[in-house]
């Protein structure tokens, strides 16, 4: 389990292949679904409100939707997805608890906050626990 794995997290061709995984520190083993929601989670699509940036490239024309990368993922891997709303509300809490690290690590003036804008960041701690009690909802 690679712990950020993203597009955040990834160098693309031109042709759009995946060509490296950036950032493995986070690496240990794991159910690999948790990887997956976290990746899914990431990718944002068009009028997404933004937890992990304003302007994410997987909402340029081109980059296949959540629901196509998961069946994309189920029918490559076999996986069954019927429990991806918890993996996927797990993986909204974590990032909204790392999130709230880096806040409070600028609050605390531990980081320097030039050029960061403070308010939105906060904001997004609280979007991704809102998705992560909206996901937790859809757990059966």
């Amino acid at each position: 389990m690679h712990g950020d794995f993203g597009p955040h997290n990834t160098l693309f061709s031109p042709a759009g292949d995946i060509e490296a995984v950036l950032d493995w520190e986070l690496a240990s083993l794991g159910d690999a679904l948790a990887d997956f929601a976290y990746s899914l989670n990431a990718w944002t699509e068009p009028g997404d409100e933004g937890v992990y940036a304003a302007d994410p490239a997987t909402a340029l024309p081109g980059f296949p939707t959540r629901a196509e990368l998961a069946a994309r993922y189920a029918a490559i891997t076999g996986a069954d997805l019927s429990n991806l709303a918890y993996y996927r509300a797990f993986n909204s809490g974590k990032t909204g608890c790392i999130l709230h690290g880096v806040y409070a690590r600028y609050q605390a003036g531990q980081k320097s906050t030039e050029g960061v804008d403070l308010e939105a960041l906060g904001s997004r701690v609280f979007l991704a626990l809102d998705s992560a009690a909206t996901f937790a909802r859809e757990v059966t």
